[in-house]
């Protein structure tokens, strides 16, 4: 066969494949799905494939936040996530002059080391921000940090209480990459926050006990961005609108001003939100797309190729031959697939603590194609009575040449519409045994995903297990549309009706 006999039965076969409606969206599914598949390993960490659980990214993030595009549909607005930088930056001893009133900043040079930054925030959202860090780069040494914040003023409320002095404050050891960073929400400096909030507004303007005021009762995030009053412990009186000023005082001898920046992780967060450790759920969709394409194809041609061999030799060769073979196929037919790939993977889990992926995809294989080579092997039967066989036979042709050069090209249209619809069973077998408990929990996969959100126990963050059931549900209607059209396409007496 030359490339214009080739040409031409492409040519002929798309002419066929268009008119079939169900074939053409399953094809824009299909390269919907590829371009998802492909896009992460051109626009995205690799780290965040390989540490998946331990990307430093995701402590920037808010945990268990919705969408950025609910805030399209509610009343209550949600806080996105920003990333400030300083609008003022300055040496210590010159802020400190200023705050002494004193005249001569150089003389001051001598007693106070370090840097001061400032960052303004404008708050204009309803439900406030999950954490506030301060990240500080490219430090070799300890830091002395301390934060003042300064509340928008507000009616009735002396501009003393707005102003929470030292708010924040501790020594900071830079992580091996020289990254200091300081969360709102760690143990420190949650309840130093909370102290700072109890003693300055709390006991003036909330009717509360103060023994109630605990870490675990308020959040103190929450209290901050509160208006004055009633209820301000607990977040009831509504949010306090306005301009946050952030004063981060960095001390120690540094040869030059660290790069600072304020990060407002949110309250909501980018296209499908993040589970209850900050992980972008979106991120991990497409992750699980490149794992979805990988192991179903990887399985259905896997399955495809060893039933199209094993069943054209077992129905040409027939005989004593057919009948081992099919003795060997029953057997296999006969053992519960899945749950024997529960048993072996649970093994390696309990020898090796994980499991590859394509120890999976193995194990799965060596019970998938028996059925593939029993359709295979009918075809296979009918195919060697024809009389084109008898004359191939009849010129010398080896038992060999004929079922590989002969019956074997006629089942191969077939064994390929059959290896599309094989595709989806891969995606669910995977998906399941992370359900189980039985995947690889390092892998960012749907079926990862999906067990997450199941073992969290949250069911309201609908952001977090709706969208890989829905991608596993795309995935199955894609293949399975093009396995129709296919169908159609390659059987003339479902084209002809």
């Amino acid at each position: 066969m030359d490339l214009k006999e080739i040409r031409i039965r492409i040519e002929e076969f798309w002419f066929s494949f268009k008119h079939v409606r169900i074939g053409l969206v399953g094809l824009g599914l299909l390269l919907f799905l590829v371009a998802m598949a492909i896009y992460p390993w051109i626009a995205l960490p690799k780290q965040t494939f390989y540490h998946w659980y331990d990307y430093p990214g995701w402590n920037l993030n808010p945990r268990l936040a919705p969408p950025a595009w609910v805030n399209l549909f509610t009343s209550k607005k949600y806080t996105p996530k920003e990333v400030l930088h300083p609008v003022k930056v300055e040496p210590m001893y010159v802020y400190m002059a200023h705050e002494l009133h004193y005249s001569n900043p150089e003389a001051l040079k001598s007693y106070f080391h370090g840097y001061v930054y400032v960052f303004k925030y404008y708050y204009h959202w309803d439900i406030p921000t999950k954490d506030i860090v301060v990240v500080i780069k490219g430090v070799n040494k300890s830091l002395d940090i301390s934060i003042d914040i300064v509340r928008p003023p507000e009616p009735g409320v002396p501009n003393s209480s707005e102003y929470l002095e030292n708010a924040i404050h501790g020594t900071y050891t830079p992580s091996p990459n020289g990254v200091v960073m300081v969360f709102f929400s760690g143990l420190n400096e949650r309840q130093e926050l909370l102290d700072k909030l109890k003693w300055k507004l709390i006991q003036e303007y909330d009717n509360v006990s103060l023994s109630m005021i605990t870490t675990t009762t308020v959040n103190p995030i929450t209290v901050l961005f509160s208006r004055a009053g009633h209820g301000m412990s607990f977040g009831e009186t509504g949010p306090l609108k306005g301009v946050y000023t952030f004063i981060v005082k960095i001390q120690n001898k540094l040869p030059k001003p660290p790069k600072v920046e304020l990060v407002i992780t949110g309250s909501c967060y980018g296209v499908l939100g993040t589970d209850n450790y900050g992980r972008d759920i979106f991120v991990g969709i497409l992750w699980g797309t490149h794992i979805a394409l990988l192991m179903g194809v990887s399985y259905a041609a896997a399955v495809t190729l060893i039933g199209l061999i094993y069943g054209t030799v077992s129905g040409y060769f027939g005989g004593r031959v057919d009948a081992v073979m099919q003795r060997i196929v029953e057997i296999l037919y006969s053992i519960p697939g899945f749950a024997f790939v529960i048993l072996l993977v649970y093994m390696f889990r309990v020898l090796y603590g994980t499991v590859n992926i394509w120890i999976i995809i193995l194990v799965y294989i060596i019970f998938g194609w028996p059925y593939m080579s029993m359709v295979v092997r009918s075809m296979a039967m009918q195919i060697k009575a024809q009389p084109y066989i008898e004359a191939a036979r009849a010129v010398g042709a080896s038992n060999a040449r004929i079922a590989f050069l002969h019956v074997m090209p006629q089942i191969v249209p077939y064994a390929f519409a059959m290896m599309v619809m094989t595709i989806p069973s891969a995606v669910m077998i995977e998906a399941a045994l992370n359900v189980l408990g039985l995947g690889n929990p390092y892998t960012p996969s749907w079926g990862r995903l999906l067990a997450s959100a199941i073992d969290s126990g949250i069911i309201t963050a609908w952001w977090w297990f709706i969208p890989p059931g829905l991608m596993i549900a795309i995935t199955g209607i894609t293949f399975i549309f093009l396995g129709n059209a296919l169908e159609t396409v390659l059987n003339p007496r479902l084209r002809s009706s």
